[in-house]
C-alpha cells in the first residue's frame, strides 16, 4: 500500500501568494509593512504590533517575544492552530483547492472593525494624473524623509 505524500511544496507556494487570506483565515490582526507583515499573536497577551511577523516574500516567521519561529507558512498554520505541520498542510492545500474538501473553521479572534465596502462601480481611472492632485513638497521640507508611511493596493484597470 503507498500513501500519498501532502503537497508541502504546492500548499506553500499558493498559502505564500494569497498569505492575507491566510492570516485572516486563521483568525490573525494583521498589519504591512513593506515586505513584512507584521501581526498580533492570538497564542498570547501580545501588547501590539511588532514582535510577530512574517516576511511576505519567503514565509520565515518569527515571535521575537517568545522565540517561536519557522520557515514557512505551513509551519506558522501549524503554530496558530496548535495542531501538525501535516494536518496544516492538509487546511491550506483545501483553503486553496489543492485538495477537496473544505479546510477546517477559523480560529476565534477578537471582532475587526468592520471594512468599509467599496463600489467597483464608482472606481474609475485617471491617467495621467491631473496636476492639482499630485500636491506639493513643503517648502519647510524639500526632501522626502525615506521612510514609508503608508501603503496602497490598487485595483487593475480590468476590475
Amino acid at each position: 500500500m503507498t500513501t500519498k505524500r501532502l503537497p508541502f511544496d504546492e500548499v506553500n507556494t499558493a498559502a505564500l501568494n494569497g498569505l492575507t487570506r491566510v492570516l485572516d483565515w486563521a483568525g490573525v490582526h494583521w498589519q504591512q509593512a513593506h515586505h513584512e507583515i507584521q501581526m498580533i499573536n492570538p497564542k498570547r497577551a501580545d501588547g501590539g504590533y511588532g514582535s510577530f511577523s512574517i516576511n511576505a516574500n519567503t514565509g520565515v516567521w518569527s515571535d521575537f517575544a517568545t522565540g517561536d519561529k519557522g520557515g514557512d507558512v505551513v509551519a506558522l498554520v501549524a503554530y496558530l492552530k496548535s495542531y501538525s505541520q501535516g494536518d496544516a498542510c492538509k487546511d491550506l492545500a483545501r483553503l486553496f483547492g489543492i485538495m477537496v474538501g473544505e479546510a477546517s473553521p477559523a480560529s476565534a479572534a477578537l471582532p475587526l472593525a468592520p471594512s468599509k465596502p467599496v463600489s467597483v462601480d464608482t472606481w474609475q481611472e485617471l491617467r495621467p494624473i491631473p496636476a492639482d492632485m499630485m500636491g506639493s513638497i513643503p517648502k519647510r521640507k524639500p526632501k522626502h524623509p525615506g521612510k514609508i508611511v503608508q501603503y496602497w493596493t490598487y485595483p487593475p484597470v480590468s476590475g
